[in-house]
Parts: structure tokens; sequence; C-alpha cells
């Protein structure tokens, strides 16, 4: 299992509070590794190898390989493993609480606890606004 921080661009330091990738060569051993505790942040993940499943507050959530996932507000503990026991490598950017908002237009309330699809949860999220100025 490798866990690589990467420092964010000068320019986004103020939105992207962190990044990092996770790679690891199947199903994550031990429980205590599975755990997440939540930090505040508004996440946006890339699974770029394999897949990644959630489950928090007894729902499930997937993050399906080369797929680009967006995070809520998370207050609660996160269970994380990997979708198939396969090698796996996920790219995460952290963005605190202000810069989640200049870039994701949206009431982020509406996601919190949760994680979504990004294409999906902004195209459904302009449909339930009538919002026409969400593609770009």
């Amino acid at each position: 299992m490798r866990f690589q921080n990467i420092e964010p661009h000068p320019m986004l330091k103020g939105y992207i509070k962190k990044m990092w990738v996770f790679e690891s060569c199947g199903r994550m051993p031990v429980n205590d590794l599975k755990l997440v505790v939540p930090n505040g942040n508004i996440k946006l993940t890339v699974a770029f190898r394999n897949g990644i499943v959630a489950a928090m507050n007894g729902r499930s959530f997937s993050s399906k390989e080369q797929g680009i996932s967006l995070t809520g507000l998370v207050d609660v503990p996160v269970i994380l493993d990997v979708d198939v026991d396969v090698a796996t490598g996920t790219l995460c950017a952290e963005f605190n609480p202000q810069g989640a908002y200049r870039f994701f237009r949206m009431p982020l309330n509406d996601i919190k606890n949760q994680i979504h699809s990004l294409t999906d949860n902004i195209g459904n999220h302009c449909q339930a606004t009538g919002r026409t100025d969400c593609k770009r």
C-alpha cells in the first residue's frame, strides 16, 4: 500500500487543502486501515485503476474505475475498500470549504455524507434547479 502527498499548484492552494495518490495491490488487510475519520473537506477523486467502495451511515457508495467522484462534507466515519481485489489507484484533491464553493456551483449541503459521480451529480442538480449555467 502506498500513500503519497502531492503539493497543489500555487494557484490552487487557496482552494485545495491537499492532494494525494493512494495505490494498493489489492484489498486492504486490516479493518483499521479502512476507517477514514471525517475531516470536513469536500473531495474530488479519480479512480484511475480499479474502483473504491465506501460504507457511510448504513449506505454503500461506489467510485468506478476511470470515474470522477465528488464526496460531500462528511461528518461520520467512512469504511473504504477496493472494488475488486486487484491493483488499485486513486487520485484525490481535498478542497477547503470556501474553495469547494468556487468550483462546484451547487448547494454542497445537498451531498453531505454522500459520494456521487461528478457528472451525474452536476447534471442532476442543474436539471432539478432549472439552471442553464451549469454546463461550461
